[in-house]
């Protein structure tokens, strides 16, 4: 029997339904090259070596991978016309560890394919085919791999389809590659180009088999990340800072080699040429992802990293602290353990609901419902045109206008929305979000000028008798499921992004809350002391944020909760110790709460860094481990106690929540003019309120009175003692976040003159 005869009983026996079978339409070239003649896509050329897969070890029905069926129909395609479509990257990898550590369960969000033995121009062919348009896929430099993308409803992320290529460096920079793509290629030798073993592993979905050509199932289980080959891992050298965060995200360590050509690599400069964006991406899934942050900043330290590119890090190591305060060790060691702990306590926050916060979450809802509503629209003029044009010229040009319509909105309010939702641009293949905002903004007019265009069109339907009245109840019904499941997708990616901008912002927080340390600290005393080392540090953190390109929103959240790290304990302490009296303590306290509002952060976010800080102080030094919550002496008090202290005040500092109004003093006060006095009155009544003194509109009327009578009895006694007139008093009144400590003034003897209003501590 002829090879070509051997190859024709073979596609007959794997039962290939697209191919056209008799001899004369197939050639064979060699052993490694096959024309098959198909139904769908004309003359096809086949690459894969015969015996495909069996140079590499595999590991058959150990592991299994829950695979979507989108991406299932591409490797039953891909396989019908005699190539092989392989699961690659991360999932493959978390597949394997999933299911060999029981610490460790990770749900893969993505499925990268790489497609053996077709074409790239035969594999984009299927790809359009089954899912519509297909795009190439760029990294952060701005420069395309031959991968290609398709978006599919009902995926998070589009699948990336990559094809066997070979990677030649041609220059200094990081997008200096050509590529040589070779679809006859080994799996070996295809895998050849990635960084490390576990990388390379490879997933059938048809067959349930593990393609491990570099040993990295053996790696995993001895949790070592290894390189494949020195000289490829070089080509690229944000594969170091990869390294880094994939070690606090698996918690592995690396091999002797892996750590020595890393070393090499940083201080021989390779790592000069990333970009900020790069670098930021990297440091992002350490913060984000990582179990364990501490143990891929120990690497980076360990490598050089920290030293030659953020000194503001390497200047903490060393530092000495007050063993008392600190046993833990220097400020490296005290900021990896805080670091560690804040990545455990936002996971905490968000397993009990509480990131995003309530208020966060409703608005989250309101907006997904947005979506949801200016979704319809679209998806309705798409469906319901779909059958108007067949009808007559007329009736199409109408169509035109709706779509046109459609598009003159989205574009009138993209800016706008651009801002507020850009993050979901990148989920095309269902309405764009951004344009979908930008449609549910639009004017009560066009949004009415739409829905008659629609129900008009609806009519000349009817009328036609393309659809029935069952039709077009049927259509209305898919299109509102694909609705719902667009807000439910919206609403999902929302919430994703607020937790993970938590993240970020509380690790980058406890990462730089005493870098002013090192300049703050000196010896006095027989001890080492750092006052003013939280104000010191801004300048120091937004120095090493420089090194990033993290958001502006991002960047002030940090820099805000940076300087008041301590703030929580220094008020619980003064309450406690009775060295500032409730008056002052509630002043400060809404004075903070206003700050950090200002930051785009707040008191709940401090508490959090709070915690981290406190509980970053084990002092085993057997250990990097944090303290656990019991373990750290008042956490718990001091918590509960910062809750209830500031839940009148972030009330009270929301005007949409206070009891009173200027209007409702006037109405009052009918006597008095409009002045500064309003602005001191309810100052005062606020402060109660946020004491939980004042709770209804008749608490909050009593209390206007009584503050307004007691400020009016000290303006007009130092407005007589200073000679100046009684508005001017008022004015330098207005000047106290809670008014009502000049009353401490006057009932501890303090002198009640001009100079007191200006100069008194309003803290």
């Amino acid at each position: 029997m002829s090879e070509t005869q051997n190859l024709t009983q073979n596609l007959q026996e794997q039962g290939k339904p697209d191919i056209l079978i008799p001899d004369k339409q197939i050639k064979v070239e060699g052993s490694t090259q096959l024309w098959l003649y198909t139904k769908q896509y004309g003359e096809t050329e086949v690459f894969l070596q015969p015996g495909f897969g069996q140079e590499v070890n595999r590991i058959e029905g150990e592991y299994k991978m829950e695979v979507p069926d989108s991406v299932m129909r591409i490797c039953h395609k891909v396989k019908s016309l005699g190539g092989r479509a392989l699961v690659v990257g991360g999932s493959v990898k978390e597949m394997v560890m999933s299911q060999e550590f029981d610490d460790y369960d990770v749900e893969p969000k993505d499925y990268d394919l790489e497609v053996y033995g077709l074409s790239e121009e035969h594999v984009t062919a299927i790809l359009e085919d089954m899912y519509g348009e297909v795009t190439r896929d760029e990294n952060d430099e701005g420069y395309a791999y031959p991968v290609l993308k398709v978006d599919v409803k009902g995926l998070a992320y589009p699948i990336e389809v990559g094809l066997p290529r070979r990677e030649t460096k041609t220059g200094d920079k990081r997008g200096d590659f050509k590529f040589e793509v070779d679809p006859a290629m080994s799996i070996s030798e295809a895998s050849f180009r990635r960084a490390t073993t576990m990388e390379a592993l490879l997933y059938d979905p048809l067959t349930e088999t593990v393609y491990d050509p570099y040993n990295g199932v053996e790696h995993i289980k001895n949790r070592t990340i290894e390189i494949i080959d020195e000289k490829a891992f070089r080509e690229d050298p944000i594969r170091v800072l990869r390294v880094m965060q994939a070690m606090s995200r698996s918690e592995f360590q690396v091999s002797e080699t892996t750590l020595k050509v890393c070393k090499e690599m940083v201080s021989s400069g390779e790592l000069d040429t990333l970009s900020k964006g790069s670098i930021k991406g990297e440091m992002e899934k350490l913060l984000v992802k990582g179990k364990k942050p501490s143990i891929g900043l120990e690497f980076a330290r360990e490598i050089g990293i920290v030293e030659k590119y953020w000194p503001e890090l390497h200047a903490l190591i060393g530092v000495e602290q007050n063993g008392e305060a600190h046993p833990e060790g220097d400020v490296w060691r005290h900021t990896m353990q805080t670091v560690d702990v804040a990545a455990l306590i936002v996971d905490r926050e968000i397993e009990g609901g509480r990131i995003p916060p309530q208020e966060v979450f409703e608005q989250f809802v309101n907006n997904a419902r947005c979506v949801r509503d200016s979704s319809y629209n679209g998806i309705y003029i798409d469906r319901v045109s779909k059958y108007l044009m067949e009808l007559d010229a007329s009736e199409a040009g109408e169509v035109m206008i709706m779509r046109e319509l459609a598009s003159n909105t989205r574009k009138a309010h993209y800016e706008d929305t651009k801002r507020s939702m850009t993050a979901s641009r990148k989920h095309a293949g269902r309405p764009n979000y951004v344009e979908a905002m930008a449609l549910a903004r639009a004017t009560k007019f066009e949004q009415a000028k739409m829905h008659k265009l629609l129900s008009t069109r609806l009519d000349v339907l009817r009328a036609s008798g393309k659809l029935s009245e069952n039709d077009i109840k049927e259509l209305e019904e898919n299109i509102d499921a694909e609705a719902d499941s667009v807000e439910r997708v919206a609403l999902a990616e929302l919430v994703s992004e607020s937790q993970d901008e938590a993240r970020l912002v509380l690790t980058l927080a406890a990462l730089g809350h005493d870098t002013g340390k090192p300049e703050a600290s000196v010896f006095e005393d027989g001890e080492w002391k750092t006052d003013g080392h939280e104000l010191v540090g801004v300048p120091k953190t937004a120095a090493f944020l420089d090194h990033f390109e993290f958001s502006k929103r991002v960047r002030n959240q940090v820099l805000t909760l940076i300087p008041h790290h301590l703030s929580p304990k220094y008020y619980w302490e003064q309450e406690r110790d009775l060295k500032l009296s409730r008056v002052r303590v509630t002043s400060g306290l809404a004075e903070l709460c206003r700050n950090l509002e200002a930051g785009d952060t707040s008191i709940y976010m401090l508490s959090l860094l709070a915690e981290a800080e406190q509980r970053g102080r084990n002092p085993d030094q057997n250990t990097m481990e944090p303290l656990e919550e019991e373990q750290a002496s008042d956490l718990k008090e001091r918590q509960e106690w910062l809750v209830k202290r500031t839940e009148g005040i972030t009330a009270s500092n929301n005007s949409g929540d206070r009891l009173l109004t200027g209007g409702d003093l006037l109405g009052k006060f009918s006597d008095r003019k409009p002045g500064p006095w309003i602005k001191s009155v309810l100052a005062a009544v606020s402060g109660e309120q946020a004491e939980g003194h004042v709770k209804d509109i008749r608490q909050a009327l009593d209390s206007a009175r009584r503050n307004l009578e007691r400020f009016t009895e000290i303006v007009e006694q130092v407005a007589q003692a200073e000679h100046v007139s009684e508005i001017v008093v008022w004015e330098q009144l207005c000047r106290y976040p809670d008014p009502r400590v000049v009353f401490e003034n006057r009932d501890g003897g303090a002198e009640l003159g001009y100079n007191t209003l200006i100069y008194a501590d309003t803290n």
